[in-house]
C-alpha cells in the first residue's frame, strides 16, 4: 500500500459514503487534518486504524491495502498477509524518514545555538567594525574578542547606567555636567553648547567589558579596566531639526579606581 495510490482510493470511497472528512476523523478519534494528509497522499494511517477504517467504508482489510475493490475479499489469506507486511515496511520507512528528519532539524538547532553563545561570548565582529590600525591599536582591538566575565559585565553596569543619564541629560550648564557626569559630560547636550536643544534621542549599548581581578593586569602594564560601548545620539531643537549627532560610534572607555575604591571612568578614545 503506497500513500499516492492509498490517498485517491480513500478519497473515492469517502465520498461513496457521503462522508465528508470532519465527519471520518471523528467515527476514527483522529483529526480532519490527519484525514487530509491521508487522502493527499501525504501519508498512511497507523495499522492500528485499518480495521476500524475498512469497517466504516465497508470494505474489507484486504481491499484497503490493495486500494481496490476485489470480487472475492477473502481469497489468498497469505496475499493479505504479505499486503500487511508491504504496508509496514512502508510505514517503518516513513517513520525511520522522520526520525532522520527530526535527527538534522535537532542538529540544526544545536549547532545554531552553539554558534550563537560562541558569538555571543566571543564577539570578534566587533573588532572587524572597529579595525583601525593607525588608531586603535593591537591590544585595545584584543578587548573586543570576548565579551567579558559576568563579573566583569556586572562591574560595569554602574557606569552604563551614569552613561545613560549622560546621554539624556539636557540643558544643564557644562559646569554642571562635568560635576555630575566627570567624562561622561562630553555626551551631555548642555545649554552651553547647544542652548536649542529640546529633545535628545541615542541608543547606547556595552560591547566589551575587562576588569581587572587578583592582581591580573587588563593591558599587561596596568591596574585599569576597559569597557567598549557602541552609541548612536542626537539633540533635536523645537522643530525636530537635528542640532547635533554622532551615528554608530564605537568608543573604549578606560577607568581607574578611585581612592574609595569605585571604579571611575578616566579616559575616552573615539575615531575622530
Amino acid at each position: 500500500m503506497e500513500p499516492v495510490k492509498f490517498g485517491p482510493f480513500l478519497r473515492e470511497e469517502r465520498t461513496a459514503r457521503q462522508l465528508t472528512q470532519t465527519q471520518l476523523a471523528e467515527l476514527l478519534h483522529v483529526t480532519p487534518a490527519a484525514v487530509s494528509k491521508w487522502e493527499r497522499g501525504k501519508c498512511l494511517p497507523d495499522l492500528s486504524k485499518l480495521e476500524e477504517l475498512a469497517e466504516i467504508l465497508q470494505l474489507s482489510v484486504l481491499e484497503l491495502l490493495r486500494c481496490e475493490r476485489i470480487s472475492e475479499p477473502e481469497e489468498a489469506q497469505q496475499e493479505q498477509i504479505q499486503i500487511y507486511r508491504e504496508t509496514l515496511q512502508t510505514e517503518q520507512r516513513q517513520e525511520r524518514e522522520k526520525n532522520r528528519r527530526r535527527r538534522r532539524i535537532g542538529l540544526l538547532i544545536l549547532s545554531a545555538a552553539v554558534l550563537a553563545l560562541l558569538l555571543y561570548r566571543f564577539p570578534i565582529y566587533y573588532a572587524l567594525r572597529v579595525w583601525q590600525p593607525s588608531y586603535f591599536e593591537t591590544g585595545e582591538i584584543q578587548l573586543l574578542l570576548s565579551r567579558g566575565s559576568p563579573r566583569d559585565l556586572r562591574l560595569a553596569r554602574e557606569t552604563m547606567e551614569l552613561a545613560e543619564e549622560a546621554f539624556s541629560t539636557l540643558q544643564i550648564s557644562s559646569a554642571e555636567a562635568e560635576e555630575r557626569f566627570g567624562l561622561l559630560a562630553r555626551y551631555c547636550s548642555d545649554r552651553d553648547h547647544y542652548p536649542e536643544a529640546v529633545e535628545e534621542r541615542h541608543s547606547l549599548a556595552l560591547w566589551t567589558a575587562h576588569f581587572p581581578e587578583n592582581g591580573d593586569s587588563v593591558d599587561g602594564y596596568s591596574g585599569s579596566a576597559y569597557i567598549w560601548v557602541f552609541y548612536t545620539q542626537k539633540a533635536l531643537d523645537r522643530e525636530g531639526k537635528t542640532v547635533c549627532g554622532s551615528m554608530n560610534i564605537p568608543a573604549l572607555w578606560r577607568l581607574e579606581r578611585s581612592s574609595g575604591g569605585e571604579w571611575v571612568l578616566a579616559g575616552i578614545k573615539e575615531h575622530p
